[in-house]
């Protein structure tokens, strides 16, 4: 057919005529042809693995934005005063009202007022608890309000369970509110240990 091996492998006739390769140049094309297949296959892959993961960062981003990993919460829970002794000292409640984000970085925004504490409760003030904020197992609570943050009396560290209604705090002055007098102790010793702490069977 007047066709030399180059134009075979092609699959075209060359317009100019060509000297006839080797078998080992033949060979060597071939397998050149080969390898530049298989370099474009895992470029597409690679490119549409790339995309893939660039559209699943957009779309977790969008469904984030849009509070779609956040749970609603309203509590009101009951917890003891105890003073710097650790000796019982009265009642008070806690109104939780607020979202908690349940993927990623665990944490909840919303009001945590202690009507024990009556700076926690007035208005615009905000509570923000984070779990494994520091290290794991160790929570920490900052009250702000728009503009500023404040201690209001309240120490940084705490112990509180990811349900919200079992938790233990220690207020500035030495006295401690809680769910369960097991906390007590470990409010008073002066060191967090980081635990998740279950005492009782309310949760």
């Amino acid at each position: 057919m007047g066709l030399g091996v180059l134009d075979l492998l092609r699959g075209e006739r060359g317009t100019a005529p060509e000297p006839e390769p080797t078998i080992r140049q033949a060979l060597a094309f071939l397998a050149r042809q080969a390898k530049e297949r298989t370099r474009r296959r895992w470029s597409q892959v690679l490119g549409g693995t790339c995309a893939l993961l660039m559209a699943g960062f957009v779309l977790f981003a969008i469904l984030d934005r849009a509070g779609v990993f956040l749970r609603e919460v309203s509590l009101e829970v009951p917890a003891t005063v105890y003073n710097a002794e650790g000796v019982s000292a009265g009642e008070t409640t806690v109104a939780i009202d607020g979202s908690v984000k349940i993927l990623g970085d665990r944490s909840f925004t919303g009001r945590f007022a202690i009507d024990e504490v009556e700076a926690t409760c007035r208005e615009g003030v905000h509570a923000n608890i984070r779990w494994d904020a520091m290290w794991t197992g160790a929570q920490d609570i900052l009250f702000y309000r728009a503009g500023e943050f404040c201690t209001l009396g309240v120490e940084r560290m705490l112990y509180i369970t990811e349900n919200m209604q079992s938790f233990g705090l220690r207020l500035e002055d030495g006295a401690i509110i809680a769910t369960d007098e097991a906390y007590v102790p470990l409010l008073m010793s002066g060191y967090y240990y980081s635990i998740r702490p279950i005492f009782s069977n309310q949760f």
